[in-house]
């Protein structure tokens, strides 16, 4: 029997799907010089380098097996890192906005 949609909860992993999602749209974007300007390059990379860390921390926190506590609290601290990183990528998506002249409801 199948569950409704509307009672239905998010998967396990789905934060591992929406991270490499969000990593690997970044590196297709940020590569792409219509959009971003690669006179900006540190900017660019900077963008990069937080979306990998934060697929790259989802990752290893997930793989992760809890048989104590140490080990719940290294799982904490790859997960509060990861989602420090989210919240500084979004900094910096609102510092590229003007620079990149981007459009709040397209992405771009």
């Amino acid at each position: 029997m199948s569950v409704p949609v509307p009672k239905r909860d998010t998967g396990e992993l789905e934060v591992n799907t929406v991270a490499r999602q969000l990593c690997v749209y970044t590196l297709q974007i940020t590569g792409n010089p219509k959009h971003f300007d690669q006179a900006h390059a540190d900017v660019i990379a900077l963008l990069r380098r937080y979306a990998i860390e934060i697929h790259a921390l989802c990752w290893r926190a997930n793989n992760i097996k809890v048989t104590c506590q140490s080990r719940y609290e290294d799982r904490m601290k790859a997960q509060d890192k990861a989602a420090d990183l989210c919240n500084d990528l979004y900094a910096m998506i609102e510092v590229c906005k003007p620079l990149f002249h981007m459009a709040s409801k397209t992405g771009l």
